[in-house]
């Protein structure tokens, strides 16, 4: 039961860029996928259905207790797949503050015109992406996204 909801991750679609980071850090998938599906067994995941983000909570706590791998840099690639998704109502509890970036954002929105559904995250080292929600990829779902320069003294460049 624990591999039908280990492989969701994967046939979802919702963890592409996650999972194009941690796969190639094992021996190979199946590496990766029996190690995580051991886990939600070892931790009783396996037997109830989780929400989107609880599966990532699951798999960031995997991450922390069962691998030497860098759980910060995995969890902002979660959060790319999270947000390429949807405009999330509630920031998740691994996301980095966006507080000293607001008036950068909200200056860059007014100066570009940027639709309120659209959403500007900005990823540790400052990189600042922009989510279009109003254009998707038809095949995928995910939203249109695009690199955006925010100047932190309130002037767009």
């Amino acid at each position: 039961m624990a591999r039908r909801r280990v492989l969701t991750l994967h046939n979802s679609g919702q963890f592409q860029n996650t999972l194009e980071y941690l796969v190639p850090q094992f021996e190979d998938a199946f590496i990766f996928y029996e190690k995580l599906g051991a886990f939600y067994e070892e931790k009783g995941y396996s037997e109830i259905s989780h929400s989107r983000m609880r599966r990532y909570e699951i798999l960031l706590e995997f991450l922390k207790e069962e691998t030497q791998i860098d759980a910060e840099t995995a969890a902002q690639y979660m959060l790319y797949d999270l947000y390429l998704r949807e405009r999330l109502k509630k920031r998740p509890s691994f996301a980095a503050d966006q507080k000293p970036y607001e008036s950068a954002v909200w200056a860059y929105r007014k100066e570009h015109r940027i639709s309120r559904t659209a959403h500007i995250e900005v990823f540790p080292g400052g990189k600042a992406i922009l989510f279009d929600y109003e254009n998707r990829n038809p095949l995928s779902n995910n939203a249109a996204t695009e690199n955006v320069v925010l100047r932190m003294d309130n002037e767009i460049e």
